[in-house]
Parts: C-alpha cells; structure tokens; sequence
C-alpha cells in the first residue's frame, strides 16, 4: 500500500475520476466524483453494512479505464462476484479493497452482512430429514431393479 494513504485523492479505477473521501458507518470510503463507484479498503467494515450508509447517484461511466488499478497499491483489480452469488465487484488481490460500482450498489446491499448470508454447504432441512430417512433405513440413491 502506497505511504501516500488518504494524503492524495486517488483516480477512481473505473473511469478515472476523483476519489472523494465520504464517511459511511463507522468508516471513510472514497467514491468517485464522476461514476459514483464505491471503495472500501479491506478494514472498513462488512461490505453490505458499509455500503447501506453511503447514498450516491447510480451513473453508467461515460469513460471506462481499459484496466482497473488499485486505488491504494496500484495493482490490477480482479472482477469477482461478491459472496460468490452477489453482484459483480473489483477486488485487489494485495490490499483486499472492494470497488462497487454505484449501479450494483443495491443489489450488495439487498444481500446483507457476510455473517447473515445463508450457508452454500447446507442442503436445507428437507433434504437434510430425507438423507437422514435414508441412513436409518437404508435406501439408496438409486431406483428400485425391475
């Protein structure tokens, strides 16, 4: 991470406006003065939590950056979905910022806090009670043999 941090108004990794400083819950983010886009450095909070405190106008960037650079370390954003199943973000593989762009804002904030997010692994408890039904009298997956 650059020694410069929250010295410098960064370019805003999508489009190359300013980055403003905006307080949000109990952090500082930085969004862009042109397309509203939303970074969160790592240490700001839970992403959705974060993200419902920040009010900004959905904008379509007129000017797309060909890469997506860090506003913190300069490296290459990745794109990801968030939570696996969320909206697409830009992620910093060295510094784990979160650029959110203003018209995904909603839907990441609609998922709620990471904490909160039902688990991928859990089957739910229907089928939970059929493999349990299953175990106790030995049934298998397969058919019946004609």
């Amino acid at each position: 991470m650059s020694n410069r941090y929250r010295t410098t108004q960064p370019p805003c990794p999508l489009c190359g406006g300013v980055m403003e400083d905006r307080a949000a819950a109990d952090a500082v983010v930085d969004v862009c003065s042109e397309c509203h886009a939303v970074w969160l450095d790592w240490f700001d909070g839970d992403i959705a939590t974060v993200a419902s405190e920040v009010e900004v106008v959905k904008t379509i960037p007129t000017h797309v950056s060909e890469k997506h650079l860090c506003p913190r370390c300069r490296k290459e954003l990745a794109s990801e979905r968030l939570y696996e199943t969320g909206p697409h973000v830009y992620r910093c593989a060295e510094c784990s910022g979160v650029l959110v762009p203003s018209v995904v804002l909603d839907e990441v904030v609609a998922l709620g806090p990471a904490d909160q997010l039902p688990d991928a692994e859990d089957p739910g408890p229907l089928a939970r009670a059929i493999a349990k039904l299953r175990r106790i009298f030995g049934a298998t997956s397969e058919p019946p043999a004609r």
